[in-house]
C-alpha cells in the first residue's frame, strides 16, 4: 500500500485544500492562514520545509530583487563574503593612497590605477548595505561579525527546526473536554 502524502501549510501545519491548476501549476489553499500556495511551496504531513541550503553562492553581486528572494542563511553567507571583499578593497585603497605613493604619480596614473578601486569600493559598500538591511528586515538584526562558528550555529539550528513536525499537542485533552461537558450537565 502506498503512503499518501497530505499537503500541509508551510506556516501553520494545517491540511491544505486543492483549489485547482493555474498556468501549469497546482495550487492549494490554507483556510487558517487564508493563503494560497503553489505545490512547490507546500509541506507534506506537517513536516517543515528544509531551508538549509546544501551549497552557498559566494557571488554577492545580485540585484536587490534577487537578494530579497534569498533566505537568511544564504544572506549571512553572502554578507560574510561581501564584508571580506569590502575590507580587502578598503585596505588596497588605504595602501595606494599613502602620501608617499601618491606624490610620485601623475593624475593619469591615479585615474588609471586608483580610481577603479574607489569605484569598486563604492559598489561593494552599496551591496553590503543592501544585504545588511534585508537581513535586518528578515532576521531582526545584523551580526557585527560573521564567524564560521556563527554560521555553523545558524545552520545547525535550521536543521534542528526542520526535524520538528507541526503537530498540536495538548496533554490530557480528553480529560479537559470531559470536565467541561460534566460541568454543563
Amino acid at each position: 500500500m502506498e503512503d499518501i502524502n497530505m499537503k500541509t501549510c508551510k506556516y501553520c501545519g494545517s491540511s491544505l485544500y486543492f483549489i485547482g491548476e493555474l498556468e501549469g501549476s497546482i495550487h492549494f489553499h490554507c483556510n487558517y492562514c487564508e493563503l494560497t500556495f503553489n505545490i512547490e511551496e507546500t509541506c507534506e504531513n506537517k513536516r517543515r520545509k528544509n531551508v538549509v541550503p546544501e551549497d552557498y553562492d559566494t557571488n554577492f553581486y545580485k540585484t536587490t530583487k534577487e537578494l530579497l528572494e534569498l533566505n537568511t542563511i544564504k544572506l549571512f553567507y553572502l554578507l560574510r563574503e561581501c564584508r571580506a571583499s569590502w575590507y580587502e578593497t578598503l585596505q588596497r585603497i588605504n595602501f595606494l593612497t599613502q602620501e608617499e605613493s601618491l606624490s610620485s604619480l601623475t593624475q593619469e596614473q591615479i585615474d588609471t590605477y586608483i580610481k577603479p578601486y574607489y569605484e569598486e569600493y563604492e559598489k561593494i559598500t552599496k551591496q553590503k548595505f543592501i544585504i545588511e538591511n534585508i537581513l535586518c528586515e528578515k532576521a531582526g538584526f545584523v551580526p557585527e561579525k560573521i564567524t564560521e562558528e556563527f554560521l555553523l550555529t545558524v545552520v545547525d539550528q535550521g536543521r534542528k527546526t526542520v526535524l520538528k513536525p507541526m503537530n498540536i499537542y495538548v496533554k490530557n485533552k480528553s480529560k479537559l473536554f470531559q470536565r467541561k461537558v460534566a460541568k454543563s450537565s
